[in-house]
């Protein structure tokens, strides 16, 4: 089955992506056999053709491990698995966030290339061009030049015409992180007509992220919008399950950007939302430092609460440091950078306006806010009750609150879990969720 994969990118992909999700217990039950209880040397082949499916289902951490494992295996053994497994493994590394760890990989897969067999070369070149796509979101100019310049060259020797189509769009990428940025998205938006037409829904997935990238920094969220609909509507196509909110939250940007807040807001939930559905693979506990620390924290809030005592935001454990994620996001921008900007351009009384850094700074008495619509309840914040009807909901990076009979709306900014939506665990929501539910501030 998994030597039957389609080209990337064609109609049949999806198809294939689905075939895996049905036997899914026998494809790990196959490496499991090949790579742990007894040492294939042949094991890559299995491995380095399922690293689009491990991305679009939101299982690169796992990847990662089989393919590690399947490039020590090939080691000594065969020269073309060995730089296929390593050429995936780095761009599963990159897409996680760990461009370091991957850059000694990447140096010794380039330079291998040219002793590659002809039959080796689409496996490594679509290795490469993932690897392309993670070094766009994690940037890394001098890198991505390099693997842009060893794509071009297997895509010259295998004269294959997908290689070239996505060697051209991974050029946009080259040209945009050396500040042509324009040019770029011009040149892109010219491929993903060749994309549709060539029906690869990979290629017409790939080459519209730049545009829609290039429509955030420049301040065009109409631009943003058509483009970025374009991304989900291909990017769904090629197989993806997984990234419905990373998309999703771009949208959310884009509203932000032309003064949408409300929509904007109801987008990053909704963004939220999407994630916590898609499938995850097993994460890793928080470590014991963190789980002590907001330990101490809940401790002293009760101490303080017990004594009669206002406690402030900044007594509970409002945020989890990001290197503790397996998994980063890979949006343009995150919940709590879009909410901020919520923030910073919202001058109407009546439209939100994020208090986050207010709450963290002053006096704030565990009053139970209601999470109906409808619910009323007295707010006795600044020593002014005030009767408000109120309607939570609840985004990766805070608990939205709209206020519909009061002159204040407000986004508090209290999850603060990490950059991006793919670093939030259903663990670590459940976990503050908890602490909420001490606080009294969310039900």
């Amino acid at each position: 089955m998994i030597a039957s994969r389609p080209r990337l990118g064609r109609a049949d992909e999806n198809a294939w992506f689905a075939a895996l999700d049905s036997d899914e217990a026998t494809v790990r039950a196959t490496l499991a056999a090949n790579l742990i209880d007894r040492t294939d040397p042949r094991a890559a082949e299995l491995c380095t053709p399922l690293g689009f499916y491990w991305y679009f289902r939101a299982r690169v951490t796992e990847g990662a491990r089989w393919l590690g494992l399947a490039r020590d295996a090939a080691a000594g053994h065969d020269p073309a698995h060995w730089v296929a497994a390593t050429v995936v493994l780095a761009s599963a590394l990159a897409t996680q966030g760990r461009v370091e760890t991957a850059r000694p990989l990447v140096k010794e897969v380039l330079g291998r290339l040219a002793g590659l067999e002809d039959e080796a070369l689409i496996v490594v070149g679509e290795g490469l061009i993932a690897l392309g796509g993670a070094l766009w979101v994690h940037p890394d100019a001098a890198l991505i030049t390099d693997v842009h310049a060893g794509l071009q060259q297997i895509a010259t020797r295998s004269g294959d015409p997908d290689l070239q189509l996505f060697t051209d769009i991974q050029g946009c990428s080259v040209t945009a992180l050396a500040g042509r940025l324009a040019e770029a998205a011009t040149r892109a938006e010219e491929l993903h007509d060749e994309a549709i037409a060539a029906g690869n829904d990979a290629a017409a997935w790939l080459s519209a992220a730049t545009p829609m990238t290039a429509a955030l920094l420049h301040d065009d969220p109409e631009r943003g919008i058509f483009w970025v609909r374009k991304v989900m509507r291909a990017h769904v196509a090629a197989g993806g399950t997984s990234s419905a909110g990373m998309f999703i939250e771009n949208r959310a940007n884009y509203e932000t950007q032309r003064g949408s807040h409300r929509q904007a807001a109801r987008l990053y939930a909704a963004a939220h939302t999407h994630t916590r559905r898609a499938p995850w693979s097993g994460h890793a506990a928080l470590s014991p430092p963190t789980c002590s620390d907001a330990h101490g924290k809940l401790c002293r809030a009760k101490r303080l609460r017990t004594h009669g005592a206002r406690a402030r935001l900044g007594n509970y454990p409002t945020s989890w440091p990001c290197s503790e994620s397996p998994i980063h996001s890979s949006g343009t921008g995150s919940a709590y950078t879009g909410l901020r900007a919520i923030r910073q351009h919202t001058t109407d009384t009546n439209s939100l306006s994020a208090c986050g850094s207010r709450l963290s700074s002053q006096p704030l008495r565990a009053t139970r806010v209601g999470a109906k619509r409808g619910h009323k309840t007295e707010n006795s914040r600044d020593g002014h009750p005030v009767r408000t009807c109120v309607s939570a909901q609840v985004a990766a990076t805070g608990v939205v609150i709209r206020r519909e009979k009061s002159h204040r709306c407000c986004v508090w900014l209290i999850l603060s879990l990490s950059s991006g939506f793919n670093t939030v665990t259903p663990q670590r929501f459940t976990h503050v969720r908890s602490v909420l539910r001490r606080v009294g501030r969310c039900r």
